[in-house]
């Protein structure tokens, strides 16, 4: 197939149709100051992101939007009971994104969304606001490093924008208020 018959098949735009509505809910994600509403935002964004892995036959992908999607209902319902899960819960949750990245191996491209899955994971069991920004803003751009060779070419832009985005909620809820606290 030649890049023309790509960026003209159908399931590959809308696979990019649905990277674009993983961004919104990232974007929406990003600037939410508490943790169950990053939470909440983040679940629609993988459910998008789901969609379009499966367009795009990107299985550790799918997988891990799968897993996402579980992840993020977990630890939502942790927080809103207000208990942390224990990490046995963690250790599960990396054993799980592991396993999915030696099942679906397709080369190094693979680390990016294993290592960025372990960071989102990390950045959603324990509930900092600011350990979760900074955690996804490292996974995002692991997940960009997948992103691309997959054909999900939106998904990887929008990564790319999260990061600055996310930056820039670093700057406006941790570092800004650390200075105004002095």
């Amino acid at each position: 197939m030649n890049i023309q018959e790509i960026f003209t098949n159908p399931l590959f735009i809308l696979a990019q149709v649905f990277g674009a509505l993983t961004f919104a809910f990232e974007i929406i994600a990003t600037q939410k100051k508490l943790q169950k509403n990053i939470i909440f935002y983040n679940t629609i964004s993988n459910i998008f992101n789901l969609l379009q892995f499966i367009l795009l036959s990107a299985w550790t992908g799918t997988f891990m939007a799968v897993y996402h999607i579980i992840r993020c209902l977990v630890f939502y319902i942790f927080l809103i009971k207000k208990k942390k899960p224990n990490i046995s819960i963690l250790i599960i949750f990396f054993a799980i994104i592991i396993a999915n990245g030696i099942a679906t191996w397709t080369g190094y491209i693979t680390l990016g969304a294993i290592v960025g899955g372990l960071f989102a994971t990390y950045a959603l069991w324990q509930q900092n606001a600011k350990i979760t920004r900074i955690c996804f803003f490292i996974s995002d751009a692991l997940w960009a490093i997948y992103c691309f060779p997959v054909g999900a070419i939106v998904d990887g832009i929008s990564l790319i924008i999260q990061d600055i985005m996310m930056a820039i909620s670093i700057y406006r809820f941790d570092i800004k208020k650390e200075s105004e606290e002095k």
